[in-house]
This record gives C-alpha cells, sequence and structure tokens, in this order.
C-alpha cells in the first residue's frame, strides 16, 4: 500500500515537474513496463488540463471603488496637514535648522500614512485572494463531484482518482461511497474502494461503511478490492465477516482465498 502511494506521489510530482532529471528518467523507465500506471498518468493529465481551463474567479468592481475612495480620502486629509504643519510651527523658532527638521519631520509623516495605506491595501488584497482561491476550489470540486454522474464510465474514474487526493471532506468520502455502493460500472466501483482507502485513517467512519459495503457487494472483483482496502486499514473488526467469506461455497475460490488470507493477516494485528 505504501509503495503504491509512493508511486502515485511520483506521478504527481512528474505532472508538476519538481522531478530531477534522473528521477523524471527512472520514472518514465518504469512506466514504459506498466501500462496501468502510465493510463493512470494520462487520466490525471486530462482531469489536471479540464480544471484548469475552468474559469478563474476575478475580484468585483466593488473592491476598486473602495480602493479609490479611500485613497481620495487619504489625499484630502494629508494635503492639509502637508500644508499647514509648518506654518502653524515656524513662527515659534526661528533658522533655516527648525525649518528644515520641520519639512523632515512632515515628509516622515506622509511616508507614514503612506506605507500604512499600502499595508492596509495588501492585506485586502490577501483577503480578496483567499477567498479566490476557496471559492476556485469550491467549483472545481463542485465539478469532480458532477463528474461522478457523467455517463461516460472513463469520465467517472477521472472524477475518482483526483477526489481521492482531495483532503478529507463529507461531501467527497459521501459521494466515493455512493459511487462504491450503486455505479453500474465494475470498474468504478474497483476505483471508489481504492480511493476511499485514502480517507479511512483520518475518518473511522469510512471503515465501518467499508464493511458493510463488503457485505453487499456481489462482483468478485469489488469484493477483492475491498478486502485490501480493509486489511491496508488494518480494520480488525472485518475479521468476522472476511472468516465467513471463506467458508461461503457461493463465492468463487479467488475470492475465499482472499478472504481467508486477509482475515489471518488482520488476526495477526490483534
Amino acid at each position: 500500500m505504501t509503495q503504491h502511494r509512493d508511486i502515485e506521489d511520483w506521478l504527481l510530482a512528474y505532472m508538476d515537474g519538481n522531478l530531477s532529471d534522473a528521477q523524471r528518467r527512472a520514472l518514465e523507465e518504469k512506466l514504459a513496463d506498466a501500462p496501468e500506471l502510465l493510463r493512470q498518468l494520462e487520466e490525471w493529465t486530462q482531469m489536471a488540463q479540464a480544471i484548469s481551463s475552468l474559469p478563474v474567479a476575478r475580484p468585483s468592481g466593488q473592491s476598486e471603488a473602495r480602493f479609490h475612495a479611500f485613497l481620495d480620502s487619504e489625499k484630502q486629509q494629508a494635503a492639509p496637514s502637508a500644508n499647514k504643519f509648518p506654518t502653524r510651527i515656524l513662527p515659534l523658532f526661528g533658522g533655516k535648522n527648525i525649518e528644515w527638521s520641520v519639512a523632515a519631520a512632515a515628509v516622515l509623516l506622509l511616508i507614514g500614512v503612506g506605507f500604512g495605506w499600502l499595508w492596509q491595501r495588501y492585506q485586502q488584497q490577501q483577503t480578496e485572494m483567499m477567498a479566490l482561491r476557496q471559492e476556485v476550489k469550491q467549483t472545481q470540486r463542485i465539478l469532480l463531484l458532477a463528474m461522478l454522474e457523467k455517463p461516460s464510465a472513463s469520465e467517472r474514474i477521472q472524477a475518482v482518482n483526483v477526489l481521492k487526493t482531495e483532503q478529507a471532506d463529507h461531501r467527497v468520502t459521501d459521494a466515493l461511497l455512493q459511487t462504491l455502493n450503486f455505479d453500474e460500472t465494475i470498474n468504478v466501483r474497483v476505483k471508489a474502494a481504492q480511493a476511499l482507502a485514502h480517507f479511512g485513517h483520518e475518518d473511522p467512519n469510512i471503515k465501518i461503511a467499508l464493511l458493510n459495503s463488503l457485505k453487499n457487494q456481489k462482483s468478485p472483483e469489488v469484493q477483492i478490492a475491498l478486502i485490501d482496502v480493509l486489511v491496508a486499514l488494518e480494520e480488525t473488526r472485518a475479521v468476522p465477516s472476511l472468516q465467513k467469506m471463506s467458508q461461503d461455497k457461493r463465492l468463487i475460490d479467488i475470492v475465499r482465498q482472499k478472504a481467508a488470507t486477509g482475515a489471518n493477516m488482520l488476526l495477526y494485528e490483534l
């Protein structure tokens, strides 16, 4: 499981261009002999291109209007201060030194006002950018969840492959569980089971949902995938179900053998 996750991390780093030349060549050599990994890389690349084509939200005109209003206000307040400050102070003292000191103080005051405005503007821009990033992220996630409803199985698989890289979110895990239990295509259900393995350590409820799903699955491919996931998650509560499956004559041999092996591995964890 760890090795599989490492390969996926390499694929993501490859897509982002974060591998060294030696690492890139090593990965490309491995991909040449691993059509499944190459297909996964192609699916991720297509999904990344689809996501990057989403329109990026722009700040509204209200931000620019507030900026100009604030700037005008600062100009009105700063200009009188710059003009009147020396005339009030100079009569009290004499000499050019005092005049230059007052002028320098006025300049420093204006610089301080300008810096304060720039800092406030920077903070405002940072807040707006964070809000925009969140909005784009939410839009992308909605797009991926919508893709789980597409008639094309390949598109649904692409969505599942990207969703498993998302942070734990009940909307994501609920959608993946729905796909695991009800998608009409076996390969999509297998991919959903594997994707949920990425969230099982963070959310114990996912382990229970996977165990319940195993009891209702009829496809040998999905049953084997779920057994592998439950063993990888060290879900010892699955032992009784796996032992029962290993004795169920209605199941094909490979499933019964997989269940027996999984039960023994989990018993070793107890």
